[in-house]
């Protein structure tokens, strides 16, 4: 079996750990991460291109803020029952990167820990959460450009519904 590594001692200062799933603020309103579940893990080298990112966030004053990363069956179980809309927005276990360690939520803060304007909040399903989302203010489009840009560089692409999802797929051939 493949090896999970916990993200906070990879991370650098300033990042922010606020996983939304060992908490009630998520779209089902309850805490699906108890115990061992709370620490935040990707797959090993994926875990390394997070910490990459993250570094890479930092020289403009920037941070990186990780809302979900390895998400056990047991919980995405959970959400796949509780959510009743399209399936593109959570999949089942088999097809989506979380139980894998493979994804991770994230956004970006400011060096005071504010997040930055990206025109919705995390868990928020509809076309305005969508990569290339139509009506965005010059902002919102300039912010989610950056954190995709971020990503990008350290080898994750984002889901096309969730504008704060992105599935490692490995560092680019020219790193």
């Amino acid at each position: 079996m493949k090896q999970l590594r916990e993200l906070t001692p990879l991370l650098p200062e300033g990042t922010i750990v606020d996983l939304k799933y060992a908490t009630s603020d998520n779209f089902t309103g309850e805490v699906l991460y108890t115990g061992e579940d709370t620490v935040a893990k990707l797959l090993e080298p994926a875990a390394y291109a997070l910490a990459y990112a993250a570094q890479l966030m930092i020289k403009p004053g920037l941070f990186l803020v990780v809302w979900d990363a390895h998400r056990p069956v047991e919980a995405h179980n959970k959400l796949v029952a509780f959510h009743k809309g399209p399936d593109n927005y959570v999949l089942d276990p088999d097809k989506s990167m979380h139980p894998k360690g493979l994804a991770v939520d994230v956004t970006l803060a400011d060096k005071n820990g504010n997040l930055l304007d990206m025109a919705t909040g995390f868990d928020r399903f509809g076309s305005e959460a969508h990569d290339g989302a139509e009506g965005l203010s010059w902002q919102q489009q300039m912010n989610r450009k950056l954190l995709k840009e971020f990503m990008k560089e350290a080898g994750f692409v984002v889901w096309p519904y969730e504008w704060w999802h992105f599935n490692f797929v490995g560092f680019p051939p020219n790193r």
